[in-house]
């Protein structure tokens, strides 16, 4: 499909490939259709993956999670020591 896995890539990683040819915005494109397509299968088929199968998450780093770098949502803050867990 690809030649990489857009799941564990970071918006940066994507850029990157997208620079250098590795992988085209198509592409990734086309792999998240792939995913929603076999979700709306489990779905039909009665056996999604669980309750939130399909639904599009987003995380955004202004919100604190233990033992995460915690940059409140700007690069300003990047540095700042990662929260106690």
């Amino acid at each position: 499909m690809t030649a990489i896995d857009p799941w564990a890539c970071s918006a940066t990683d994507l850029l990157t490939a997208y620079a250098s040819g590795a992988v085209s915005p198509v592409q990734v494109k086309a792999a998240v259709l792939e995913q929603a397509q076999r979700s709306a299968a489990r779905w039909s088929s009665g056996s999604p993956s669980g309750p939130l199968d399909g639904i599009p998450v987003s995380i955004k780093d202004s919100l604190a999670a233990e033992g995460m770098s915690y940059w409140r949502g700007t690069t300003g803050n990047k540095h700042k020591p990662v929260l106690a867990a």
